[in-house]
């Protein structure tokens, strides 16, 4: 690997990491929140069976409405870890940004003192 391109494959794996660690812990609060025997879930649970039970039969229509759900769960939390990445990501660079400006202020500061 050329030594250009490490610092890339770096912040690949570090952006990769966070975004599947922050989709799991939002996972994981979402499904803390929302019981399985909570109205929300049966309703919701109820009209994915009315809509699958065609395809599926009224005895697997319930598998498939879970799944669905489920999945529907998994893209709210990558949607959600995204958004916090980016935030962090956004602060990161702002917080970088504002570093190189002071000093590079301060070595413009410095450098109008010297004569050559």
């Amino acid at each position: 690997m050329a030594l250009a391109e490490r610092p890339r494959s770096i912040g690949i794996s570090l952006t990769a990491t966070l975004l599947t660690r922050r989709s799991a812990v939002h996972q994981s609060e979402m499904t803390n929140y929302s019981p399985l025997s909570g109205q929300q879930f049966q309703f919701a649970t109820q009209v994915q069976m009315r809509a699958l039970a065609t395809h599926f039969g009224p005895a697997h229509a319930r598998y498939a409405a879970e799944v669905q759900l489920y999945r529907q769960l998994l893209y709210q939390a990558t949607d959600w870890a995204f958004v916090d990445v980016f935030r962090w990501l956004a602060l990161l660079c702002l917080s970088g940004a504002g570093i190189v400006c002071t000093r590079s202020s301060k070595a413009m500061v410095d450098g109008f003192g010297q004569t050559g």
